[in-house]
């Protein structure tokens, strides 16, 4: 064997060599961009699934913000339904075998309200009857569909009728004075 023959030899294997290392760069430089695809197109992918479970999760919000938006429109007082309010709450003191009367309507603006189209309806209530029945009508009273904020009550025993600052020991008759605002559409 020559040299020139080993020397051909030589160049042949470092010109293999270095075709395989130039190859192996472009496989890797090839591969190293599909990688960087895959992995955008992974992060787009994982983007879009989180805004989607996001818009989901919003869509169900809405929906149970709607059920709750409808319960407090129906917790105000309608425009035209002042007359039926206050006989709901006569006919409620009656049923509860209580004398009731209603000694004062006043509607309140309250400057924020009127901007909602809303005011405040407030409303002075005397009962007489026994202990149970006053306590079960103030009860019932705040259970009503409309919300009633109840600002003040007075309970107290009710004078004798023949004089007026004596309370006798007999009479179990409780009176009450009874005042609530409620939320009314102007």
């Amino acid at each position: 064997m020559s040299v020139s023959f080993l020397k051909k030899i030589l160049i042949i294997l470092v010109t293999a060599v270095l075709a395989v290392c130039v190859l192996y760069y472009f496989v890797y430089s090839f591969l190293q961009g599909k990688d960087t695809n895959i992995s955008e197109r992974k992060s787009e992918l994982l983007i879009q699934t989180k805004n989607k479970e996001y818009m989901s999760s919003i869509k169900s919000i809405i929906a149970d913000n709607g059920n709750d938006i409808d319960r407090v429109k129906q917790s105000v007082l309608p425009t035209d339904q002042d007359a039926v309010f206050i006989e709901s709450i006569e006919n409620l003191g009656r049923d509860n075998n209580l004398s009731i009367g209603i000694d004062s309507l006043i509607f309140e603006d309250d400057p924020v309200l009127l901007e909602k189209g809303l005011h405040i309806l407030k409303v002075r209530i005397r009962t007489k009857g026994t202990w149970v029945r006053s306590y079960r009508f103030i009860a019932q009273l705040q259970g009503m569909q409309y919300a009633i904020k109840i600002d003040r009550i007075a309970l107290s025993r009710a004078m004798d009728e023949g004089d007026s600052k004596k309370i006798s020991a007999s009479n179990n008759l409780w009176q009450s004075m009874i005042d609530i605002q409620v939320l009314k559409y102007k």
